[in-house]
């Protein structure tokens, strides 16, 4: 609702408002013609055309928003205009293309279920003669292209072509918003005719009603919506709320060192370990596990269900559950991270360190030069951050040796 004419209220609002006749108001004010300057002198454009309101009450029908643009891109907006559509406040749409200079193109296709099988018959047998035995490999191809194209021809004249829909359907959208929507549009254009205050009511009613509606439409589309999700299988619900975005994907995610993730592998693996540190469950993601003689078994064949500890002889012990499906590899090179952290955290410095571990593979894969698993690059980096300040070696000891915590981890 506007001011009422000639009121205190409407000169303070005429006052913060900028009007100018460039912009189709009907008269100029300081404001208008300090926002035409400041536009003049910044190279932007004004876009609008005409002098038909873009701000319309029972009071006031004023031309109070503006289009603008940069020196380069205002030649690529035609047909600027403010829509005659009832909208849902007092400032109407305002409407214009973009001309980008690209040529949309029409998509078309068959449904091959739509296919006149009668008429296919027919003419893929009045194209395609006796048959004739061939004797050399180009009669062969002859034969082969002349009975490829007498069925893709057939095929073509039998099945209708379609073409793709480029508008997505509303699904909130009912014939009583249409109905409600006209009615709107027909007493908003009486109130425009007659400006009496009755008529101005009558519209504001039948806004009110339209708008009311089409919250209703579209809280009741989600709950639609939502109850056939409940009915579809888990992988199958996750799929069909994706699928409702074409463009629905992971971004790029920022590491703790300060770089972002490049694959979309990086990026799960970030969100499982920050979701894994928040709930106290480490998740790792699955590896081959290469035993001490060297022979390597599949991830599948090894699974920690419980929780792994890593000990040392200082008195303390860590236990941290790996979930359900952590490899044996994995349980172990963990252990070694757990504990060169907690050293870590301690604060030790200028102290010999030694940390044992049965596991031959761990010890294989922490000395590689090529590194493949997140796993070990993390415990890697722990331990070149802890031996800065210590002496750090890892030392393999066969298991059940009677090695002070080596024992108690595997308990």
């Amino acid at each position: 609702m506007g001011p009422r004419p000639g009121s205190h209220q409407s000169d303070r609002w005429k006052k913060l408002l900028g009007y100018h006749t460039c912009w189709g108001s009907k008269d100029v004010n300081q404001r208008g013609q300090d926002l035409l300057e400041f536009l003049t002198s910044s190279g932007l454009d004004i876009l609008n055309r005409g002098t038909k309101p873009t701000f319309v009450t029972r009071n006031r029908q004023e031309v109070i928003d503006i289009t603008i643009s940069n020196s380069w891109s205002s030649h690529l907006v035609t047909n600027w205009r403010v829509s005659s559509e009832v909208s849902m406040s007092d400032h109407r749409h305002i409407l214009f293309n973009l001309e980008t200079g690209t040529v949309p193109v029409e998509r078309e296709y068959r449904n091959p279920k739509l296919t006149v099988w009668s008429t296919y018959k027919d003419i893929l047998s009045r194209n395609v003669g006796p048959p004739v035995r061939p004797h050399t490999i180009p009669q062969i191809e002859s034969s082969v292209k002349n009975l490829t194209k007498a069925v893709v021809h057939a095929y073509e004249q039998s099945c209708p072509v379609r073409k793709v829909r480029s508008r997505h359907s509303v699904p909130w959208w009912n014939p009583e918003l249409l109905t409600l929507r006209k009615k709107a549009r027909a007493l908003f254009n009486r109130a425009m005719r007659t400006r009496t205050n009755a008529d101005w009511d009558l519209y504001k009613e039948a806004q009110r009603q339209f708008k009311s509606c089409i919250k209703r439409s579209k809280r009741d589309a989600w709950k639609e919506f939502c109850e056939i999700i409940e009915d579809l299988a888990a992988a199958s619900r996750i799929h069909k709320v994706l699928k409702k975005d074409q463009d629905c994907r992971i971004n790029d995610l920022r590491l703790p060192d300060g770089t972002y993730t490049c694959t979309d592998r990086e990026t799960l693996e970030l969100l499982l370990r920050s979701q894994a540190e928040k709930s106290g469950t480490r998740t790792l993601m699955l590896s081959c596990h290469t035993g001490s003689s060297g022979s390597q078994m599949g991830p599948k064949h090894l699974r920690v269900l419980g929780p792994v500890s890593g000990a040392c002889v200082l008195g303390w012990n860590l236990v941290s559950p790996l979930g359900k499906h952590a490899s044996v590899f994995q349980a172990e090179v963990f252990a070694i991270s757990a504990c060169v952290s907690e050293n870590l955290k301690r604060g030790y410095s200028n102290q010999h360190i030694q940390i044992c571990t049965d596991s031959q593979a761990a010890l294989h894969a922490l000395k590689s030069p090529r590194i493949t698993s997140q796993v070990v690059l993390e415990c890697t980096n722990s331990l070149a951050a802890l031996g800065q300040r210590n002496k750090v070696r890892l030392v393999w000891v066969p298991g059940h040796s009677g090695v002070a915590g080596n024992e108690e981890a595997t308990c």
